[in-house]
């Protein structure tokens, strides 16, 4: 078994209500236990914003095809030759098809804040699925840059 990572940011945002996908996992062959997940953002301001910026994590009915496809890396750097049969995009352009099928909701502050989770045993995502990380950012909100990671086991 081999662990995984990908991460990305900044992904900016600001003055808009708009839903990104941070990170998109699509499971190859084999099933993919996620081990560990974060996000943080670094705003100097809450702007005109009155609610936080919600965090949407796990499964959704298809993969995003505006994204950047981003190769995923070895979390121990040790091993060599070995690639990842989960396939990874990172920041979309453009939300586009899927909704979120079995998922976890968090929000995280108007003003710098950061969530990590470590599973305490792997949240499998199963043979030919999708996972994500997805914000959906408030209207109003001050300039914001979003960064964010995940770690998985195959």
């Amino acid at each position: 078994m081999t662990r995984f990572q990908v991460s990305t940011g900044p992904l900016s945002v600001a003055n808009t209500g708009v839903t990104k996908t941070l990170i998109d996992l699509t499971t190859g062959g084999i099933g993919t236990g996620v081990a560990k997940w974060w996000i943080a953002s670094d705003a100097t301001s809450a702007g005109t914003a009155t609610s936080g910026i919600r965090v949407q994590v796990g499964m959704f009915s298809a993969a995003v095809t505006t994204h950047t496809a981003y190769t995923p890396d070895p979390w121990d750097y040790g091993v060599q030759g070995v690639g990842a049969t989960t396939t990874a995009g990172i920041n979309t352009t453009v939300e586009g098809a899927g909704t979120p099928t079995h998922i976890e909701e968090h929000v995280l502050g108007l003003t710098q804040s950061e969530l990590i989770v470590w599973e305490p045993v792997n949240r499998i995502i199963t043979i030919s699925s999708f996972w994500r990380i997805r914000v959906i950012v408030p209207s109003g909100i001050g300039t914001t840059n979003l960064y964010a990671g995940v770690a998985w086991d195959e």
